[in-house]
């Protein structure tokens, strides 16, 4: 039997989960015909949003051992080529494997997260707007991230801003 997380990671992992929930509840009621539409996210179709969340997902264990690390933040520029690079690796994909990877790495995220120390959930980084941020506020950043687009994908597939 594993212990509780404390107050302040459950809140995190509530939140987190919370918003994947909405993201995973949108992409099941999105009609097959609207993956091929332009999505707001220039030259991306709205299957390429969920690329990019599962591309997100993924990544965010790197990004959480970058400011472990202290390495500084690589920029816009770099920023955007990994995400359009994690998009067009994952075009080829089928939706489920999409969703399957966006699970698969949100637990690992949870997992992560949970075996963080307090002293590492407050190491400090900066994102590309120069904000410093922590380790713990990266993965809070997630969740938001999750809400971001898949309101954008809501409003795509003609949900209005039922997310």
């Amino acid at each position: 039997m594993s212990e509780r997380p404390d107050p302040r990671r459950a809140e995190i992992i509530e939140s987190y989960n919370r918003e994947r929930d909405a993201l995973l509840d949108v992409i099941k009621r999105v009609d097959a015909s609207v993956w091929a539409k332009p999505s707001p996210c220039p030259g991306w179709s709205t299957k390429d949003l969920v690329a990019h969340m599962a591309r997100a997902a993924t990544a965010l264990a790197t990004y959480v051992q970058w400011m472990l690390e202290g390495r500084p933040n690589q920029g816009k520029a770099a920023l955007d080529a990994r995400n359009e690079t994690g998009v067009q690796e994952r075009r080829a994909r089928s939706l489920g494997e999409l969703v399957n990877e966006l699970k698969t790495s949100h637990q690992r995220n949870i997992d992560l997260l949970l075996s963080l120390s307090d002293s590492e959930l407050a190491v400090q980084g900066a994102l590309i707007s120069g904000e410093l941020i922590t380790v713990e506020d990266r993965f809070r950043r997630a969740a938001k991230h999750y809400r971001e687009h898949g309101r954008m994908l809501a409003r795509v597939a003609g949900l209005g801003d039922d997310y």
